[in-house]
């Protein structure tokens, strides 16, 4: 449970950085974007669970309290695919690295007209959890991987 809260930590600090006015807002659509993640989950009570943890990024634009933890926690199924994105999906920059899950991304927002995507990774290893948005990067794997790679390397 430790290491499913520290990544919903992680998780919800990464839509924060990505939720504040100065920086993109949180649209309808990121927020079914976030809502993906929940595709083919059986049990309806999980998968609602799960539903509500997706419009955390709208609840902190409109000011509401954040969602209750058990509506943001992450199923075994879905840690296993964390896992399995560190060993051989977009986040396998950190696989030596002894990470534990790490889930990778983008996020577009308009500066003065023009599209900039931001690339971001969040992750744990045993009981840290990680997150790292880096402006202007291409995606999560090349932007911010290195940067992670680096803290875990010194992070022992």
């Amino acid at each position: 449970m430790m290491k499913r809260s520290c990544l919903n930590i992680a998780l919800l600090a990464t839509s924060l950085c990505l939720a504040l006015p100065a920086r993109a807002e949180p649209t309808r659509d990121a927020v079914m974007q976030g809502a993906e993640r929940c595709e083919g989950i059986p049990d309806n009570r999980v998968w609602l669970d799960c539903f509500y943890g997706s419009a955390q990024p709208m609840r902190v634009l409109l000011g509401l309290s954040p969602a209750p933890v058990a509506q943001t926690f992450f199923t075994d199924d879905e840690m296993k695919r964390l896992l399995a994105n560190v060993q051989g999906g977009t986040a396998s920059v950190l696989k030596a690295s002894g990470a534990n899950g790490a889930k990778t991304g983008t996020a577009e927002v308009v500066s003065n007209g023009k599209v900039i995507t931001n690339g971001w990774m969040v992750g744990y290893r045993g009981d840290v959890a990680f997150a790292v948005v880096v402006e202007g990067g291409a995606s999560g794997s090349k932007a911010a991987g290195p940067i992670l790679k680096n803290f875990l390397a010194r992070f022992k």
